[in-house]
């Protein structure tokens, strides 16, 4: 199927080559998935589900594919009033050799609270290739909370798809924590939609992108509640010849009074044939609001070089160190010891005892 997909809501000038990415894929395999979870949270598996006409940031053509191939829905949800303390753990393990793809859904009842770990990996190496995606749907509903971390273990010629949306019901917080940490292609996207007054969205995004490898990025968050607010903060490295473009935007429709919204990007290149391409955009239907985006690309100060430099360091050293950094930065707020092993393994970071 030829998809279009991580489109901008508010297109820019054409000629850019930004507003939407086209991607060719089918599934014919459900991705195997397991996970342990506390006694508290409900799970069923359903074919159908209401969930399934949420927004999700890859669009319209990539939901319709995967509503279209019957897959098993794993549903978690949490009863009213409910906070639970342990953390629901859902782990993916893709194949190289296959095209395979799951469906997540979160229903979270007033005043509950929920903490997951969603982990992506490889079971094998291939030299041909692979696709796998995964599209999660979020119901929050009043003064509840949920966060979900999701990372992304995967290494060589494999693409991969990470979708989500979420309906934000009155003083709801959501908050989301990525790292992105390989594959070939990889597309991720995220549509929130704010319906409630004063509810909240945090998202914090580490990416480390090497090789010829590439990662195409678009975020949504859109205000329709009075005193919303929104905060995306994404920092990543590029390398080698790597290529990434970063799609954020904060929609403050009319009505959304006393909203407010933020968006920063911090990219650090390391070598002169990356390419980088970071669209902030706020855009805003009403007066009484708040919102600040920007973006900080480039390589490290010079006076941080010559400091480091001066201590013995190298500058290739002193590059995967700051590098390294930018992930420690995000483990540190992981807060579970399983997964920050995992990420360490992969990038020969230090390990949890030494945190």
């Amino acid at each position: 199927m030829d998809m279009i997909i991580n489109k901008m809501p508010s297109p820019t000038w054409n000629w850019l080559k930004v507003n939407q990415s086209s991607l060719n894929a089918d599934i014919l395999s459900e991705s195997a998935v397991s996970f342990s979870k506390p006694e508290s949270v409900l799970y069923e598996s359903v074919q159908n589900s209401e969930l399934s006409e949420i927004s999700t940031g890859l669009g319209e053509d990539f939901s319709k594919l995967i509503n279209s191939k019957d897959l098993t829905i794993h549903r978690f949800s949490v009863a009213k009033g409910v906070k639970i303390d342990e953390i629901l753990r859902i782990d993916f393990n893709f194949d190289m050799e296959k095209k395979s793809a799951g469906i997540i859904e979160f229903d979270i009842e007033p005043g509950a609270s929920l903490k997951v770990i969603m982990d992506y990996s490889l079971s094998n190496n291939g030299i041909d290739g692979g696709f796998g995606a995964v599209q999660t749907r979020v119901r929050l509903c009043e003064n509840a909370s949920l966060h979900i971390i999701q990372v992304q273990r995967m290494e060589g010629n494999f693409t991969f798809v990470n979708d989500l949306g979420s309906i934000n019901k009155d003083s709801s917080d959501f908050n989301i924590t990525k790292l992105l940490l390989g594959g070939k292609n990889t597309y991720d996207g995220i549509s929130i939609d704010l319906k409630g007054h004063e509810s909240k969205f945090l998202t914090e995004v580490g990416y480390l992108v090497k090789g010829d490898d590439r990662l195409d990025i678009n975020y949504l968050s859109r205000h329709h509640g009075i005193k919303t607010q929104s905060d995306i903060e994404v920092k990543g490295v590029l390398k080698d010849r790597a290529f990434k473009i970063f799609r954020g935007t904060i929609d403050i429709v009319q009505g959304a009074v006393n909203a407010g919204g933020r968006e920063t990007e911090e990219v650090l290149l390391i070598d002169d044939d990356v390419i980088n391409k970071s669209i902030p955009v706020i855009l805003c239907g009403e007066e009484d609001v708040e919102g600040a985006h920007g973006a900080t690309i480039g390589k490290l100060d010079d006076e941080l070089l010559f400091y480091m430099k001066s201590r013995g360091i190298s500058e290739k050293e002193i590059y995967e160190i700051m590098a390294k950094a930018r992930i420690e930065e995000l483990c540190q707020k992981i807060g579970d010891r399983l997964t920050v092993d995992r990420i360490h393994e992969l990038t020969g970071g230090v390990s949890y005892e030494e945190f």
